[in-house]
């Protein structure tokens, strides 16, 4: 069950939702839903509510303003990026509020260029980040660079129809919202920020099959600075969907959802693994 929250930031209410606690300073992950999403939607999506209160952890859903982000991305017709919504600064916030052991970063989409965001401009309360169905938005990406190390994953469809994996336009039923890198270029920046192997250790999740058609590659680019990774899991076939959630808007619009593995299970697995004592 989740409880409906606010805290006041910037001279504004800003409202999130979260788990239960399950003792003091309990890691706590926050999950960024996409651009035009609400916190609880995306618990709901995702499962991650349910996976965090089975994982001793607080699962922590905030709502972004009139539903978007400010990622870095210059979009006039978006308040969150219009008026310059100081949304690292409200997550920082809600994290200062709660005395957690570790701080994990989730997002999707939208969410997923937020928490790149944090990554770059306040990293130092963050634990690990995974990024589902966003990459890095540009120019910002370009002309900013991370301080250090983090341990980070992404886990992107080859036929995303909204966030392309070969990078570029994004767009949304033909109204375009800013630029994005390619999947192997969003990768790349962060080997250069972490400094891990340039060779991955590839593995083949999820095979095809009659009735699930999608492939499920997972590529670990391991030994990096201060024990950080760059983890690609790479989705053949799959949309602008979160793998084994719900399919929460038409396949015409958003493309397939992958039923062939739990991005929750390991997405979790992998924040898990980066724990701070």
């Amino acid at each position: 069950m989740l409880s409906n929250e606010s805290i006041i930031h910037d001279g504004r209410e800003r409202v999130f939702y979260r788990t239960a606690s399950p003792g003091e300073n309990a890691p706590v992950v926050i999950v960024l839903h996409g651009g035009g999403g609400r916190g609880d939607l995306i618990a709901r999506i995702t499962g991650l509510d349910a996976w965090c209160e089975a994982n001793g952890c607080v699962g922590v859903f905030p709502d972004g303003v009139e539903k978007n982000w400010n990622d870095g991305r210059d979009l006039p017709d978006r308040a969150a990026s219009r008026d310059d919504i100081d949304d690292v600064g409200f997550l920082h916030a809600i994290i200062d509020s709660m005395n957690p052991s570790s701080v994990y970063l989730v997002g999707a989409s939208n969410g997923a260029m937020l928490a790149y965001r944090v990554a770059t401009e306040r990293p130092e309360k963050i634990t690990a980040i995974a990024g589902v169905i966003g990459q890095l938005p540009v120019p910002y990406a370009l002309e900013h660079t991370p301080p250090g190390p983090m341990p980070i994953l992404f886990m992107l469809g080859t036929a995303d129809p909204i966030c392309p994996y070969d990078g570029g336009t994004l767009t949304i039923q033909r109204e375009t919202a800013g630029e994005v890198m390619s999947a192997e270029d969003s990768v790349h920046y962060w080997l250069q920020v972490n400094q891990c192997a340039a060779i991955p250790d590839e593995t083949l999740i999820a095979d095809a099959t009659e009735d699930q058609p999608m492939r499920v590659w997972r590529e670990v680019y391991a030994g990096g600075l201060d024990d950080s990774e760059v983890v690609l899991y790479l989705v053949e076939g799959g949309g602008h969907t979160w793998p084994g959630g719900e399919q929460y808007a038409p396949e015409f619009l958003i493309g397939k959802t992958c039923r062939a593995f739990s991005a929750t299970d390991h997405i979790g697995e992998f924040l898990l693994r980066h724990g701070r004592a």
